[in-house]
């Protein structure tokens, strides 16, 4: 979208940019009528793919791709490259830092997004860590040291993930905000 001129581009845009202000809740059915029209309740694919697609993302990737200068792939055109090595060779390796940026914000909304995956899943086995956590407690009895170390383990992948990646997440960020 910010590199492909075609009609409408801007209206598309802003139209994503509106969609901010619409909370998440309100798509909650229309994504399980959708996971379940599709099979996939109570499989991975229902916990993770949902969770990848979002306006985020997209605003995040076209305002960093507007920031890469057109004399890059101007310059790969010149030589003979098409679009596709164009995005391939230059545009995805430029692109690691917002990638990395988007896949950690996603990882962390959709690792701890309780109510999704107390929806999409039944089984006992598919059941998430934040979910699971609500199993150690009854009406009369609360586990309170089982359910503080199951929250412990809940945040640490998050912790791990941001660590190794922070160095590529502040420089996502920063790009992504940059004009040239």
């Amino acid at each position: 979208m910010a590199c492909l001129d075609f009609p409408g581009r801007e209206v598309y845009f802003w139209a994503l940019i509106t969609s901010f202000i619409i909370p998440g809740i309100i798509f909650l059915i229309p994504n399980y009528l959708l996971v379940n029209r599709l099979g996939w309740v109570d499989t991975y694919l229902a916990l993770i793919l949902p969770g990848l697609s979002g306006a985020t993302g997209v605003f995040l990737m076209r305002q960093f791709f507007l920031t890469i200068p057109k004399s890059l792939q101007e310059a790969a055109w010149m030589d003979g490259a098409g679009r596709f090595w164009v995005f391939l060779k230059i545009v995805l390796p430029l692109s690691k830092p917002v990638l990395l940026t988007y896949g950690l914000m996603s990882f962390l909304a959709n690792w701890n997004d309780y109510l999704w995956a107390l929806i999409v899943t039944y089984a006992p086995r598919m059941r998430t860590l934040p979910v699971g956590i609500l199993t150690l407690q009854g009406r009369y009895i609360h586990y309170y040291g089982k359910m503080m170390a199951g929250a412990f383990l809940t945040a640490l992948p998050a912790i791990i993930l941001f660590v190794a990646v922070q160095r590529y997440f502040v420089k996502g960020i920063v790009m992504t905000g940059m004009k040239t």
